[in-house]
């Protein structure tokens, strides 16, 4: 499963973009129709409560003042840092049940949910995507590459990724082009293991890489050399 962690997180980060926007749409939808259709009045914020929860965080609660036809109403809302005793607002309400009221801070937590769930949704399809991309390119370049062996010249943690809190190890290879006499140098995935010592035992100087005929830059490190005397990697 580390092998694929960017992959997971792409997922996950999609899975968790995609749920509240699915939920902000509904909700917002919801409200927007309700708004449509409702009847409109000034109401006055004639007090703000606060209460604590089980956990100890502190709520408020904003109690307004509206009247239709006549009658007053006393309802709560939604409380939000803008409101203040005496502030007058516009609510919406149901012709036919004055009580149900709703304002327009309804419709932008609907939106604030779906922009969430956006920036998201967005790193988890670009995680998603890049590794799909990755994997095409590395199909490619097993059937059709160039296969050439670079020696090993360094193995350090990348630093950039953690999972357990754990960094994995990669390996750079340095190849010599005989054709141009220009070095190349290769960075393998991420490995999650520490393959020095695996190294070490066996005499593995060199691992072979696929390369892009064309383009040197697209390239494959396998460590299958290395992976196979590991269990369970």
């Amino acid at each position: 499963m580390k092998k694929n962690v960017v992959l997971i997180l792409g997922i996950v980060f999609t899975a968790a973009g995609l749920i509240p926007i699915l939920i902000g749409v509904t909700f917002f939808l919801s409200h927007y129709n309700f708004i449509s259709n409702a009847a409109r009045t000034t109401a006055v914020v004639t007090d703000i409560k606060s209460y604590r929860d089980f956990d100890g965080d502190k709520h408020y609660e904003v109690v307004i003042k509206y009247s239709v036809e006549g009658e007053e109403y006393y309802e709560i809302i939604a409380h939000s840092p803008l409101m203040y005793v005496g502030r007058k607002i516009t609510v919406y309400y149901d012709p036919n049940k004055p009580r149900h009221v709703k304002t327009m801070g309804f419709v932008f937590d609907d939106l604030f949910l779906v922009g969430i769930g956006l920036v998201f949704f967005i790193i988890g399809i670009s995680f998603t995507a890049s590794q799909f991309k990755k994997f095409r390119l590395r199909k490619r370049l097993l059937e059709t590459g160039r296969t050439v062996y670079a020696d090993i010249s360094e193995i350090t943690l990348n630093t950039s990724y953690t999972v357990n809190s754990k960094h994995p190890y990669v390996i750079t290879c340095k190849w010599k082009d005989p054709d141009t006499g220009l070095f190349y140098f290769f960075a393998s995935d991420n490995i999650w293991f520490d393959p020095e010592p695996i190294i070490h035992e066996k005499g593995i100087t060199s691992l072979p890489v696929y390369i892009d005929p064309e383009n040197p830059k697209n390239y494959f490190v396998s460590v299958k050399d290395i992976e196979m005397f590991v269990a369970n990697v």
